[in-house]
């Protein structure tokens, strides 16, 4: 890479970098990182330009990690811009696997609290997010309760309906 190239590239300040941080201790929150969460994840950091290897690896070892404590790293989330971004990325992220885990939630509260967010968005947030769940989740169990159901021909319908009525 040549020094021009170099300089194209605006290294990740310290506040964002501690908001993936913080995006990844969401993720663990239920325990487990979905593979849908590692895509959004992935997706995400690969268009952050700027990284340095060092905050590479620390947001690889947040992702093998056990358990992060957010606190900390909520505290160094210092921009604003940062601040008014991780609710919403950590919606979708916490949204992204079909549920909104407890550990999730709390989390979620946690963020908005850090980025100043009007309780009634939230509220209006956490209500909304939690229909449309309902919602895709009801659409997924109808879906697979059509596919398990055997498919009969409308012929065949009319016949079985016409036994029936010759032989009452």
């Amino acid at each position: 890479m040549t020094e021009a190239q170099k300089s194209d590239i605006t290294a990740v300040s310290d506040s964002t970098f501690h908001l993936w941080r913080c995006i990844i201790a969401l993720a663990k929150a239920d325990g487990i990182i979905e593979d849908s969460e590692i895509t959004h994840i992935n997706s995400a950091l690969a268009s952050l330009k700027g990284l340095s290897a060092e905050q590479r690896l620390t947001l690889g070892e947040d992702m093998v990690m056990e358990e992060t404590d957010i606190a900390p790293l909520l505290a160094r989330v210092t921009d604003k811009a940062d601040r008014a971004l991780i609710f919403h990325f950590g919606g979708l992220l916490a949204e992204s696997d079909g549920e909104l885990e407890p550990g999730e939630e709390a989390i979620l509260q946690r963020l908005a609290v850090a980025g100043n967010l009007p309780t009634a968005h939230v509220k209006k947030y956490f209500s909304e997010t939690r229909a449309v769940l309902e919602q895709k989740k009801a659409a997924a169990e109808l879906k697979a309760l059509a596919e398990a159901t055997p498919k009969v021909s409308p012929l065949r319908l009319m016949v079985r309906y016409l036994l029936k009525r010759l032989s009452a």
